[in-house]
């Protein structure tokens, strides 16, 4: 929390959120993230035709690696810059500056520290090209000042911009994966280029945004640095906690089943990551808001989470249906991915409900309490994998890993709702039971988004 001059400045210069705009910020977030579903799944067939399940997840492993060294080293720093800009607390041109430098050298060291401790001759690479292992090495660095600077663009509410920013990331891996995979055939490694080269061109537009807008001053501001680190903290090893619990099912598929196994899991891993595009970014627009400590910043996380519940209500059977369908676009060696595709379903409905509540408690300051229910939900994820993938039974390998996901991700959602039952927040009936007004407001919703670009559209002219 900050401390007293922090406060006072944070009352003089707190940005103020556009007006009316929470509800055109998520309707925008919601069409960027439909181009990306669709882009991602057209990749994952790509990449399944083109390198099969071996070479599938052989690439998933290699895509993970720079992911888990951004969870275990960022220290927090992407969301400390979103939170001090909304909440007043350093300049946002400063804040850029200090996200550009702190990214490029954590994300040197964190490259560095993974070669020092895998290096390019590790056993773990498998049959991947030098060349191929180096350039997924510059995914780290990149991951780093794209993940700063979408925190900066957030805290200034160039939320549409960081949008944006998805849109062009996820086109341009399908468009580089239909090059390197297709035209110009790299196998791997050109997989690896793929999304290096797509991750760059989004960061591009990041700074480029930034620049334009607010600025970059690189000079040295002690008070922001150490404000960073005392909020930022807390929050990495949240974040830490939870990117363990979404990625340790796929180390440990990868040291028990083997690539193959790995490359089926992770298209029903990649399906998860898709329907949790447009929760996790709207929790996103919801941090920013509810940071500023305008009203109703409670009840609109609430409705975030009877939203999630009525669309998991009705959209759970339609996915059910939905997901053989999609697994017969696979090529045929596929097809066992089906299984736990459905071992991860309830879980990855559920999880959204635990991220919109972490975000409204880490917007004012309490991490300590997400951080407690994402580590409870890490124990028993390790738990659950190291029990049930080394199985050969029907509920073990690849399917036990998805079991024991859900197990987490569902424990840790009704955990942070029974906290708010607790403390005394909100009943639990109005954070887990649609009502009829969320229903509206669903049928409601495009007809108001399409009223939002219409407005946004007259303005532009």
């Amino acid at each position: 929390m900050p401390n007293g001059d922090e406060q006072g400045t944070a009352e003089s210069s707190r940005p103020t959120p556009p007006s009316g705009r929470f509800t055109g910020f998520v309707g925008f977030t919601a069409l960027a993230n439909i181009v990306t579903i669709v882009c991602g799944f057209l990749g994952s067939l790509l990449v399944a035709y083109a390198l099969g399940p071996e070479g599938k997840g052989a690439l998933q492993f290699l895509i993970t690696i720079p992911g888990t060294v951004f969870a275990a080293t960022n220290l927090g720093f992407g969301t400390a810059i979103m939170y001090r800009i909304s909440r007043g607390l350093a300049p946002a041109r400063a804040a850029v500056g200090f996200g550009l430098v702190a990214g490029a050298v954590l994300g040197t060291l964190g490259v560095l520290g993974t070669f020092l401790v895998l290096g390019p001759g590790h056993p773990i690479w498998g049959n991947v090209a030098l060349w191929g292992i180096l350039v997924a090495g510059a995914l780290t660095p990149l991951l780093f000042l794209h993940k700063f600077l979408g925190g900066a663009l957030s805290g200034t509410f160039q939320i549409h911009y960081q949008s944006l920013s998805l849109i062009i990331h996820q086109v341009g891996i399908l468009l580089f994966l239909l090059v390197f995979l297709v035209l110009v055939p790299m196998g791997v490694s050109g997989g690896a280029l793929a999304h290096v080269l797509a991750l760059g061109a989004a960061t591009a537009l990041q700074f480029g945004v930034l620049w334009r807008l607010v600025g970059v001053s690189f000079h040295f501001d002690r008070r922001l640095l150490l404000g960073s680190l005392g909020y930022g903290i807390l929050n990495y090893l949240m974040l830490l906690s939870n990117q363990l619990v979404y990625r340790v099912d796929i180390f440990f598929v990868k040291a028990w089943q083997g690539d193959a196994q790995l490359g089926l899991y992770s298209v029903a891993a990649s399906m998860a990551q898709i329907f949790w595009l447009l929760p996790y970014a709207t929790s996103a627009v919801l941090f920013p808001f509810a940071a500023t400590g305008n009203g109703g910043r409670e009840s609109r996380s609430l409705r975030l989470c009877r939203l999630q519940m009525a669309l998991s209500l009705l959209g759970a059977p339609v996915l059910a249906g939905l997901i053989p369908l999609v697994i017969y676009l696979y090529p045929a060696r596929f097809s066992a991915a089906i299984w736990p595709s459905y071992a991860l379903l309830p879980g990855v409905l559920l999880m959204p409900i635990f991220k919109y509540l972490a975000t409204d408690l880490a917007a004012h300051g309490n991490q300590r309490v997400p951080l407690l229910i994402s580590v409870i939900g890490l124990t028993v994820d390790v738990g659950l994998v190291i029990l049930l993938v080394p199985r050969a039974a029907w509920y073990g390998g690849i399917v036990g890993a998805g079991l024991a996901s859900t197990v987490a991700y569902s424990l840790m959602a009704l955990a942070s709702a029974a906290y708010y039952r607790w403390t005394g927040r909100a009943a639990l009936r109005d954070i887990l039971v649609p009502a009829a007004a969320d229903f509206r407001y669903l049928y409601r919703f495009p007809g108001r988004l399409w009223q939002r670009l219409r407005q946004r559209t007259s303005r532009d002219r």
